[in-house]
């Protein structure tokens, strides 16, 4: 039989996945309507054709957030 014990670093780093959950939830439709208006502004690469990749704008807003949401965690 296997035993286990959760110390107080792994505690720490699953409320912090957590956190980080909620604050992606939370954050995920500024993202989403900010990708849509980029999609939508004149110069945008996509509109233009120098966009490469065929990207569904709920991933893009996703890697959007991806980017911006570490930035909360720096203690900056």
């Amino acid at each position: 039989m296997a035993v286990t014990t959760i110390t107080d670093e792994r505690r720490q780093k699953g409320d912090e996945k957590t956190e980080y959950r909620i604050y992606f939830v939370l954050a995920y439709p500024l993202f989403l309507v900010a990708a849509a208006l980029a999609r939508l502004m004149p110069g945008s690469a996509r509109r233009n054709g120098r966009s490469v990749r065929n990207r569904s704008i709920f991933k893009e807003a996703a890697d959007m957030l991806n980017g911006a949401l570490p930035w909360v965690f720096s203690g900056r």
